[in-house]
């Protein structure tokens, strides 16, 4: 499965691939797939959407590739309301893992409210750096507003445990 990343209505369909090693569909993609190609896709399934009436603050927390629909609703949110106050939590092995860092710096330049915190869970390249795997006390260092913030989370099953038992405790699970 591969999410999209374009924008909600958009007229073309935009998806990003991180090869995988033996990928035998993310490798074909990458290595032989041209502009022009024609493809043929399934329907689209799944229920990970913004939701209809868009709350004021936003914290999305995103592992790997998880990144892929997480980017698409920031997009979203952001042509919804411009000013929205969005975090985006980032977490990726080493600095080579993260995908899409161009466009989420472009989207973070022209948007004041977007907050980006990269997270490493294999790597302290600087000082500043977050490094290891989501917990509460690691939250509160770059969103100490969290539990006024709508959440959501997509990446590893453990990073997805992680968040979802923080929100329990917080006694924040419909959120």
């Amino acid at each position: 499965c591969y999410s999209i990343i374009s924008e909600a209505g958009s007229s073309t369909v935009t998806i990003a691939v991180k090869r995988q090693e033996n990928g035998l569909v993310s490798g074909y993609i990458h290595d032989q797939l041209r502009v022009g190609d024609i493809i043929e896709l399934g329907a689209a399934g799944g229920e990970f959407v913004l939701p209809a009436e868009l709350p004021a603050k936003l914290l999305f927390i995103a592992g790997g590739s998880g990144i892929t629909p997480v980017y698409a609703m920031v997009r979203q949110a952001l042509s919804l309301r411009p000013q929205a106050a969005i975090v985006l939590a980032f977490y990726a092995r080493h600095y080579a893992d993260f995908m899409l860092l161009d466009s989420l710096d472009a989207l973070k330049d022209s948007h004041p409210g977007l907050r980006i915190q990269l997270c490493l869970t294999g790597e302290q390249a600087f000082a500043e750096d977050v490094v290891g795997r989501f917990s509460s006390a690691q939250l509160q260092t770059f969103c100490a507003d969290a539990d006024q913030r709508e959440t959501f989370v997509c990446g590893p099953a453990g990073l997805i445990e992680a968040v979802v038992a923080h929100c329990a405790a917080e006694g924040r699970s419909e959120h």
